[in-house]
């Protein structure tokens, strides 16, 4: 016999939680539209806000670059330089502005460190990942591009 608490459990198990199936074609489904979008990226096609700091330093400070179309935030890429390699941490967004995939990517390292990824379904939840946390969350990087966009349109008509 089977307890109330037991079934229960059974039951959110079997309805609540996605299924390994379906987390893979999640994954599939996100790396192919980040791909689609980084590809865009290379192209030129997104509108983009930069903010950048120049430096003498053999290190650079961290560039911010954010992608967008309209008013929605495609993808932020934040690019720091090293004495002789990069780091870049992406960050890409749903149409409905949660996140959708973080990225750290290590570039020029002769060790060529893997990548770091978390991937997120479009409710926010964490579907995959290798990493525990990105180091600017996906929210203030939001809230940067928001404020930029509504200075750059105050500026727009001098």
């Amino acid at each position: 016999m089977i307890k109330c608490g037991t079934l229960i459990l059974l039951c959110l198990m079997i309805v609540g939680f996605p299924s390994a199936e379906d987390s893979k074609k999640l994954i599939a489904e996100v790396n192919k539209a980040v791909a689609a979008a980084d590809d865009s990226i290379l192209r030129d096609e997104y509108m983009v806000l930069r903010v950048e700091e120049h430096s003498e330093a053999e290190g650079s400070p961290p560039a911010f670059s954010m992608y967008y179309r309209g008013d929605r935030l495609i993808a932020v890429v934040v690019t720091v330089g090293h004495e002789t390699w990069s780091k870049e941490f992406r960050y890409y967004y749903y149409a409905n502005g949660n996140p959708k995939k973080y990225m750290e990517i290590v570039k020029n390292r002769p060790d060529n460190p893997p990548k770091e990824a978390r991937i997120y379904a479009q409710d926010g939840s964490i579907v995959w990942k290798n990493t525990e946390n990105e180091p600017i969350k996906f929210n203030e990087l939001k809230t940067l591009f928001l404020t930029l966009q509504k200075t750059r349109k105050g500026f727009i008509t001098y």
